[in-house]
């Protein structure tokens, strides 16, 4: 390895850590800003918040790394140029290519770790944060009992105490509305009474002494009002417990899955859609129809071609999908001439298979986004050291200045998302793209600036920089032997 390549990928490091912490510290705010208001709800213990900003990095890992893999180059090569180093480097007959060798060998490097890291890690993390996100959805705030005020925290109650004594728990004055599922609640009404806990704190039990218990009939079950006086009463209220509560969930969603897994939900769902097309096609020979596919063609009308539907046929194409014709969006207008109950039976089947194809679009945005965004590290060093060269300027502008344009990278990946998911392109298209075209333009500046000489600074760059001007040719002078 050479002492020059050695120390241009040395000069990467520190440009790819200032970029990974700046990204990974702008996604860590929008998280903390997005949870904040369930945090201070749900009065979570510090080391359990700790934990779901680990688990929840495994995201923001995948993304920072390709961000930081451009602001390195970027960064790195603008230094170079701006202390002629770049002209320096010509001069020892080192071109771009040969400059770009190892901190394109580096990308590779990052490209395999990350897609392993987003096909076992990543998966894994998610889960555990979504399981642990759930049960902080479930878990209730703790319960502060004050005196003359109405407690609505606990499940299916209503309390308000008159007065309570807090080294004692006894109550006197005690108010309870009981909600119920249908009708009017009923009012609890006691002089005195003592609060208990359960060591589990899950159970609040509370014996009331010297009081009525008032039901008032509603307008649906007619009867009489009902006023009971009772010496003593004992309430239980269940699952006032404040504690967080582990739980564990089988069911992952498509972000919670490698791409072995998608890829078998996928065959799955196609198994399941052919059983759906099978079944409307023995549905509608009842009805006079070849199969599903005839009825849909002769019932509905010819649908009106866009410059959209040319736009997406066109890229399908292009893309190496489908070219048969495919039957028009499922609606209802398939059930025309046929019995109502055939008709129905059409309808179900039809919003079923467009689920199904949803689902499965979903899954293929998921599996090709799992490679798409590693490679977009090889990606933007190829775009990222010319560009640097040429705008002959390093530091930390525009290493932020590369933030902004993987922002764009990513909106652009987010739209291919939407777009695939609505079936507008084929899930492949819509994920690579970006890292198509930036690829392009990446290459192109590449080689057009390897191409230049001097990086476009001319050969006469190298003998202003080394001080020496080009001297004009003096003519030959021939004396004649003994003239003065």
């Amino acid at each position: 390895m050479h002492l020059i390549e050695r120390y241009i990928l040395k000069e990467h490091l520190v440009p790819f850590l200032i970029g990974f912490g700046v990204v990974t510290f702008i996604l860590s705010l929008n998280f903390l800003y997005q949870s904040m208001d369930l945090f201070i709800a749900k009065q979570v213990p510090g080391l359990v918040v700790l934990e779901l900003y680990v688990l929840g990095m495994g995201w923001m890992v995948a993304l920072s790394i390709p961000c930081a893999a451009l602001v390195a180059p970027l960064m790195t090569f603008g230094r170079m140029a701006q202390d002629n180093e770049v002209i320096a480097l010509q001069a020892a007959g080192i071109n771009l290519l040969t400059a770009m060798r190892l901190p394109l060998l580096a990308a590779c490097l990052l490209t395999v770790l990350l897609t392993i890291f987003n096909n076992h890690v990543l998966p894994e993390s998610n889960h555990a944060f979504a399981n642990l996100m759930m049960d902080i959805a479930k878990k209730r705030p703790a319960i502060e009992i004050q005196e003359g005020v109405f407690i609505n925290d606990f499940p299916g109650y209503s309390l308000l105490i008159g007065r309570l004594d807090h080294a004692t728990s006894k109550m006197q004055n005690v108010t309870i509305y009981e909600q119920k599922p249908q009708g009017l609640p009923t009012t609890i009404l006691a002089k005195r009474g003592q609060l208990y806990t359960s060591l589990d704190g899950s159970t609040l039990t509370l014996e009331l002494e010297d009081g009525e218990i008032h039901e008032v009939p509603d307008g649906l079950r007619p009867g009489k009002y009902r006023r009971m006086a009772f010496q003593r009463h004992v309430l239980h209220i269940q699952g006032v417990g404040s504690e967080l509560e582990r739980t564990q969930r089988e069911t992952r969603s498509d972000r919670e899955m490698s791409a072995g897994m998608m890829r078998k939900e996928v065959v799955n769902l196609k198994r399941r859609r052919e059983a759906v097309v099978t079944d409307l096609d023995s549905t509608v020979v009842q009805a006079g129809f070849a199969n599903y596919a005839a009825a849909r063609l002769l019932l509905q009308p010819a649908p009106v071609v866009g410059p959209g539907e040319r736009l997406r046929g066109l890229l399908t194409l292009i893309s190496g999908g489908a070219t048969e014709v495919q039957p028009p969006a499922p609606t209802d207008s398939t059930a025309r001439a046929m019995p109502a109950p055939m008709a129905a039976k059409v309808s179900v089947k039809e919003v079923e298979l467009k689920a199904i194809d949803r689902r499965i679009h979903s899954y293929e945005v998921e599996i090709h986004k799992k490679y798409a965004i590693p490679v977009a590290c090889i990606v933007f060093v190829l775009i990222g050291a010319p560009i640097g060269i040429r705008a002959r300027r390093g530091g930390f502008g525009i290493g932020f200045l590369s933030v902004a344009f993987f922002l764009f990278y990513y909106v652009c990946l987010i739209g291919g998302e939407q777009l695939a998911d609505r079936a507008i392109l084929p899930p492949a298209m819509a994920m690579w793209m970006a890292n198509a075209v930036l690829g392009t333009i990446g290459l192109i500046l590449t080689w057009r600036t390897a191409q230049l000489d001097l990086f476009g600074h001319g050969r006469s760059a190298v003998r202003r920089t080394a001080g020496v001007r080009p001297q004009p040719a003096r003519p030959a002078v021939h004396r004649r032997a003994g003239a003065g």
